[in-house]
């Protein structure tokens, strides 16, 4: 729960505003901002991207959270990882850098970790047909 409110945090909501909780809800009307929290199989798919933000307003605050694997040499506290988040996912495809098709829709996206690396919060704003961070070369990675 500390995660997730850390995640809602980052969104940095202004009283009013209306906010698209992917995978918990219709999403009817655009949205002001967007929370993706341990949704791993809706950012694995650029389809699924699309339609979330097709709802969603040009500027609009993302902020998502979820499970990550560490570095190849902590195997041990991958397989921790792997077995937590079993139940939940379809895949561990792209859970090295969940984030790989956000970036597209959200070219600012900040990636901070959290519980030791294993998870992490990431924050930014929607941006249509935007270059991502990735391409301009200024990806920034900060560990809190």
């Amino acid at each position: 729960m500390r995660l997730r409110r850390r995640t809602v945090a980052a969104l940095e909501l202004a009283p009013g505003e209306a906010v698209l909780d992917v995978a918990c809800g219709t999403g009817l009307s655009f949205a002001d901002a967007v929370l993706f929290n341990f949704t791993h199989d809706v950012l694995q798919s650029p389809a699924a991207l699309s339609r979330v933000f097709a709802c969603v307003k040009p500027g609009a605050r993302v902020a998502v959270s979820g499970s990550k694997l560490l570095p190849w040499w902590l195997a041990p506290v991958n397989a921790v990882v792997r077995r937590m988040n079993a139940p939940y996912v379809t895949t561990f495809g792209g859970m090295r850098q969940p984030w790989r098709y956000l970036v597209e829709y959200v070219p600012d996206l900040r990636i901070r970790s959290a519980l030791w690396g294993a998870a992490y919060i990431a924050s930014g704003r929607y941006a249509p047909g935007g270059t991502s961070a990735l391409d301009r070369g200024a990806f920034e990675r900060v560990t809190v």
